[in-house]
């Protein structure tokens, strides 16, 4: 499964997309309102379960996985954003920012 990067999607009214997202990706719809489903492996079968996003939600994957964004048949065009899940390096990075300075002692 080839994870996503960050970008901006826009959807006509009407129109699907399938996106793969890695855990702690993140959806943000920007203008227009769409429906979100999150396809789970239930039963030997793939189950759309629908999730619940407003303009001014923001969706974050709670597993890696495929999700579907779905434009409303007769309503205005759909923007939105996905930002990617800060890889391993940015994580350390942002713990190393984080984590107090050290002094130290020069040898004698």
């Amino acid at each position: 499964m080839q994870p996503t990067s960050s970008f901006v999607g826009q959807l006509a009214p009407g129109q699907t997309m399938h996106l793969s997202l890695r855990r702690g990706a993140r959806v943000l719809p920007v203008e227009g309102s769409a429906r979100v489903f999150r396809q789970v492996w239930l039963a030997e079968r793939i189950v759309s379960l629908q999730v619940c996003a407003k303009a001014d939600a923001l969706y974050e994957a709670d597993a890696a996985g495929w999700i579907q964004i779905q434009a409303a048949p007769h309503g205005p065009a759909v923007r939105f954003k996905v930002v990617d899940a800060p890889g391993l390096r940015q994580r350390w990075a942002a713990l190393w920012c984080r984590l107090p300075s050290a002094v130290l002692a020069k040898p004698f």
